[in-house]
């Protein structure tokens, strides 16, 4: 089989089934979540900065801010993902639990997406290709 092939067929699987995981659960929850989150990482850069003064060692004032954006993060999306739930249990209640099961499927799968070009993307630029057998090789090297 060609690599290309093998490639996409991974792919595709692995869409096939976030999106059947994205189906059991809810997706107006996932999305306040991932919302959250999103919206949550530029709030606790924010903090980190107005809180704390820079530190003399990189390494450690990039861990705290790391920190800083994970909490908030984590903080956002625990805030939208109630208010997702929220939604979610008034979509039920209104017999459209099948639209917000959709928007999970949907949701799941454009998600699944985006992580396998970022993971194509990484190894791309870290020079892997894909060797006859459909396993990442570095540039340069040659399988026999």
């Amino acid at each position: 089989m060609n690599t290309i092939i093998v490639t996409e067929l991974i792919i595709v699987v692995v869409v096939v089934l976030a999106a059947v995981g994205g189906w059991a659960t809810s997706g107006t929850t996932r999305l306040g979540r991932l919302v959250g989150f999103l919206l949550g990482l530029p709030v606790g850069l924010a903090l980190v900065h107005a809180l704390v003064p820079p530190a003399d060692d990189r390494t450690a004032h990039l861990a705290v801010i790391l920190i800083g954006m994970v909490s908030g993060g984590l903080l956002g999306s625990a805030i939208l993902g109630g208010l997702g739930h929220w939604v979610a249990r008034g979509l039920y209640r209104l017999r459209l639990g099948s639209l917000d099961r959709l928007l999970g499927a949907l949701l799941s799968g454009v998600l699944a997406l985006v992580v396998c070009g970022l993971v194509l993307g990484v190894l791309s630029t870290l020079g892997f290709h894909t060797g006859m057998d459909g396993l990442p090789v570095p540039l340069g090297h040659h399988r026999t």
